[in-house]
């Protein structure tokens, strides 16, 4: 069952760096900013993951695998400096990382990418009482997708190395955040728990 899992992800995956413009715009990422680059990587792989246990239709998987893997392609607009900064952004700073989601949903729609894609870039970063940015939109507002990729967006963060925090979080540590402090989808986060049990040690999802 795993495997098969596995194999249904990695077909829409290769599937998703087939569709026009979107292996140009990833390598363009790489070559900005190497963090961000590997990070969107391993955010599509595990919001596929989710959407695959969400039984999405072939299309709209790869819909969301292409909106998950672009998410952040407007930190292209964002300055080295502040992407890479040690510590804590001054006000200033966070005020410009904050746009970077309409910046991607900008870029992305002169390039021709669809509505539901530029729907998912511009809002990965929307609470659930409309206290995320830029648009400052509720959970109820999002597409089912949009949350997705916020999950596995607030996931991978949480379980990576990051310049402004000294140490990661376990998986299971990840999860009880998602679960508290961001209280996201609780039916996407039951999935995302399913699928770390499948390894005893909750190990993170690699790509």
């Amino acid at each position: 069952m795993v495997r098969i899992m596995h194999e249904e992800i990695y077909r829409i995956y290769k599937a998703t760096l087939q569709q026009p413009n979107v292996l140009q715009c990833i390598e363009k990422l790489r070559t900005y900013d190497e963090v961000t680059y590997t990070h969107s990587y391993r955010v599509c792989f595990v919001a596929l993951t989710l959407g695959v246990d969400l039984f999405l239709p072939d299309k709209d998987l790869l819909t969301l695998g292409i909106g998950s893997l672009l998410h952040d392609y407007g930190k292209l607009h964002v300055p080295k400096e502040i992407l890479n900064k040690e510590g804590k952004l001054t006000n200033t700073e966070w005020e410009c990382m904050k746009l970077h989601p309409l910046y991607g949903a900008v870029e992305l729609q002169r390039l021709g990418f669809m509505s539901s894609v530029l729907q998912m870039v511009a809002e990965h970063h929307e609470g659930v009482k409309g206290q995320g940015y830029p648009l400052g939109k509720t959970y109820s507002e999002l597409s089912v997708m949009s949350r997705i990729v916020l999950v596995a967006d607030i996931y991978d963060a949480l379980t990576s190395n990051r310049d402004y925090r000294l140490d990661k979080f376990t998986p299971k540590a990840a999860v009880n955040i998602l679960m508290t402090e961001a209280k996201a989808d609780t039916e996407i986060i039951d999935l995302l728990k399913k699928y770390l049990n499948f390894s005893p040690s909750g190990q993170k999802v690699e790509v």
